[in-house]
């Protein structure tokens, strides 16, 4: 056996050139999220994600990680993304989308003044609604699992009507979104005016 020292890898965040440069062009919306053992190491992977201007996905960090903890995340959204994409280009993001981790919460509020100051912090529509109702389902399975899908389906629908571009801004508008749920499931909702 040999030995190779006392030092261990905590952490280590790189992004390639060209991905800080479409980044650099249009950083209005970021994406941060970790992904769970997609290494040999079976270490989380940070991963900030934008779309470009022909909905081309691109990575412009990646984040090798120890698990999830606050100093992590402070560490991530504190140093590396202010180091490696620029403050003048984050001081220019309007919206940070991540998903409901509280550590990941925290660690963008206490830096976004420094360097996201104009940024809105939201959930992404797959954190918020699957794995909102991945947990609602659990508590269902007591009642009929054909229905308690068709209730959980029907809820799906409605909502992403009413978050998509454009959204349910009007009274007609909720009729649509209350029509093709309806349509999609048969069961029971209804706006009011």
């Amino acid at each position: 056996m040999s030995h190779v020292g006392e030092q261990i890898l905590l952490g280590v965040a790189w992004c390639r050139e060209d991905d800080v440069c479409l980044f650099e062009l249009d950083p209005a919306v970021f994406m941060f999220d970790v992904t769970m053992q997609t290494n040999c190491q079976q270490r989380p992977l940070g991963i900030g994600a934008k779309v470009d201007q022909n909905m081309n996905v691109f990575a412009p960090i990646r984040v090798f990680m120890l698990p999830q903890h606050s100093w992590v995340m402070e560490w991530i959204f504190g140093t590396c993304l202010p180091t490696l994409l620029g403050e003048e280009s984050l001081s220019r993001t309007q919206l940070v989308l991540t998903d409901g981790d509280r550590q990941m919460h925290g660690a963008f509020d206490n830096n976004q003044a420094d360097f996201c100051p104009k940024a809105q912090h939201g959930l992404c529509m797959h954190h918020l609604m699957n794995k909102g109702l991945e947990r609602l389902k659990c508590k269902m399975r007591r009642q009929d699992k054909k229905r308690a899908n068709g209730v959980l389906h029907t809820f799906k629908i409605t909502c992403f009507a009413w978050f998509q571009t454009g959204g349910v801004e009007s009274l007609e508008e909720c009729h649509v979104s209350e029509k093709s749920s309806l349509d999609s499931s048969g069961g029971d909702s209804s706006c009011r005016g």
